[in-house]
């Protein structure tokens, strides 16, 4: 999974996290899967720490996006 994926199927994520059910399903699923597959979950992990910046760099983009849409909407530039 390449950093677009991820982000992708991260705000498809967010917007369904909204349900409790589907937190505690998530939490119970990575928590099965860490203990069922320690080595996988190892090497996730290592893949994910290694573009984790730029998955950050990301976020903070579009919450300034968003900001200044709000601030300025749709003032021309």
């Amino acid at each position: 999974m390449d950093i677009n994926e991820f982000l992708s199927a991260s705000q498809e994520n967010r917007a369904k996290h909204l349900d409790p059910l589907r937190s505690d399903f998530e939490e119970y699923v990575f928590l099965w899967f860490k203990k069922s597959y320690p080595e996988a979950y190892k090497d996730l992990k290592e893949k994910f720490n290694s573009f984790y910046s730029q998955v950050y760099a990301a976020r903070e983009n579009e919450a300034a996006q968003s900001r200044a849409e709000e601030e300025f909407g749709d003032i021309p530039f």
